[in-house]
C-alpha cells in the first residue's frame, strides 16, 4: 500500500452531541387568585430588596422631626451654624466642611460673616471661625484678609489681632467683669453719696461730744472690716499699658504665624490709606474706602494689644519717599504715628 496516499476519516464524537436539545420549558404564570393584593404579595415574594437605613433623626427648637445631617459636611455648615451655635461645635463642622471642599468651606465663613446682605451677620461666629483657619491654615487667612474685610468691615480684622493676643474669651470676660462691677453697687453708691452731699445743708460746728461720739463710732465700724491678706496691689494705667504692649511685642516675635498675618493686615491699611489720599487729592472722593475710619487710633485699645499703628506708619509713609525721615532709625512711628492719623482724618 502507498504510504504516500491519503485517507480521509470522519469524525463522529460521542452521541450525546447528535441528540436534539429540548427547548426549556416557557415559565408558567403563577395562577391569580383574582385578589390584587394577594397575587401582588405573591408575584413579590422574597424579592424585597433591604433599602440602605435612613440618616439619624432628631427635633428642632419647636421639637419639629428633622434630619440631623444632610450628609453633605458644607450644606451642614451652612444649614446648622447659627449666631447661638457653640464655639465647639462650630469648630468641628467647619473641620468636616474643610476636609469635604476647603474653598467651599472658606465661602462659607464669609457667608456667616457677611453684612451687606451677603451672608448672616454672625460676628462671634465669623471670629471663631477665623481662629480656627488661623490655627489650623495660617497661611490661608492671612492670604483672604481683603475678602474678610469686604465681607465685613475692616475692624474685624483688628479683633482677629486682639483674640489672638489675649484669647479667644477675652471680649466675653472684659464684659463679665464690666457688669460685675457695675451691678456691685460701689458706682451707684458713690453717685448717690455724693448726691447727698451736696443737698446736704452747711451745719453748725459740732460740740466736743457730738466729735467724740462720731470719732468713736467710725473707729469701731473700721475696725470690723475683715482685712483681705490676699489682695494684689491694682497695676497703674501706665502699667496695664505697658504690660499689654510687651505681650504684643513678645507674640509678634515669637509666633511667625501671628507675624505674617500682622504684616498682611498692616499692608492692606496701609494700601487703602495711600489710595485714599491719592482719590482725596484727585476729587474722587468718592471711591474712598472705610480704611481711615477704622484704622486704630493712637494708643487705643487695638493699639495697646496689637501695636498696628506703627507698620501701618510706617508703610504709609516710607523713608524712600519722605528724605527727613531718613536720619531716624529707630521709633520711627513716634514722629509719623501722628502723620498717618491726620492723613487718616
Amino acid at each position: 500500500m502507498d504510504s504516500s496516499a491519503t485517507t480521509t476519516i470522519s469524525l463522529v464524537g460521542p452521541p450525546e452531541i447528535h441528540r436534539k436539545s429540548t427547548p426549556p420549558a416557557a415559565a408558567t404564570a403563577p395562577a391569580t387568585t383574582g385578589n390584587p393584593f394577594m397575587d401582588l404579595m405573591v408575584a413579590n415574594y422574597n424579592k424585597t430588596a433591604v433599602s440602605a437605613p435612613l440618616p439619624p433623626m432628631g427635633f428642632t427648637e419647636n421639637f419639629s422631626p428633622t434630619f440631623l445631617s444632610s450628609g453633605n459636611p458644607c450644606l451642614d455648615f451652612f444649614f446648622h451654624v447659627v449666631p447661638d451655635t457653640p464655639p465647639e461645635a462650630l469648630a468641628q463642622r467647619l473641620k468636616l466642611a474643610w476636609e469635604d471642599d476647603p474653598l467651599k468651606a472658606l465661602k462659607l465663613v464669609c457667608n456667616l460673616r457677611g453684612v451687606r446682605g451677603t451672608g448672616k451677620t454672625d460676628r462671634e461666629g465669623g471670629y471663631t471661625a477665623a481662629l480656627w483657619i488661623h490655627k489650623n491654615h495660617p497661611k490661608t487667612l492671612a492670604c483672604n484678609v481683603a475678602p474678610l474685610a469686604k465681607f465685613g468691615y475692616f475692624k474685624d480684622l483688628l479683633e482677629i489681632l486682639l483674640r489672638l493676643v489675649e484669647g479667644p474669651d477675652a471680649r466675653t470676660q472684659a464684659k463679665a467683669a464690666y457688669r460685675s462691677w457695675k451691678s456691685s453697687g460701689s458706682r451707684r453708691a458713690r453717685e448717690l453719696a455724693k448726691r447727698r452731699q451736696a443737698k446736704k445743708p452747711k451745719q453748725m460746728a459740732p460740740r466736743y461730744g457730738d466729735i467724740r461720739k462720731k470719732t468713736h463710732g467710725r473707729m469701731r465700724r473700721t475696725s470690723n472690716r475683715p482685712s483681705n491678706s490676699n489682695d494684689q496691689p491694682k497695676l497703674s494705667n501706665v502699667e496695664k499699658r505697658l504690660e499689654r504692649a510687651k505681650k504684643a511685642f513678645e507674640r509678634f516675635s515669637c509666633d511667625p504665624d501671628y507675624r505674617f498675618l500682622h504684616d498682611r493686615v498692616s499692608d492692606y491699611f496701609a494700601l487703602c490709606l495711600r489710595s485714599d489720599m491719592e482719590m482725596l487729592n484727585s476729587g474722587q472722593s468718592n471711591k474712598i474706602s472705610l480704611a481711615a475710619k477704622w484704622c486704630p487710633s493712637l494708643d487705643s485699645s487695638y493699639d495697646q494689644v496689637t501695636l498696628l499703628c506703627e507698620p501701618i506708619a510706617k508703610k504709609v509713609f516710607p523713608r524712600s519717599e519722605y528724605p527727613e525721615y531718613e536720619l531716624v532709625e529707630e521709633f520711627l512711628s513716634l514722629f509719623v504715628r501722628p502723620l498717618s492719623c491726620r492723613s487718616s482724618t
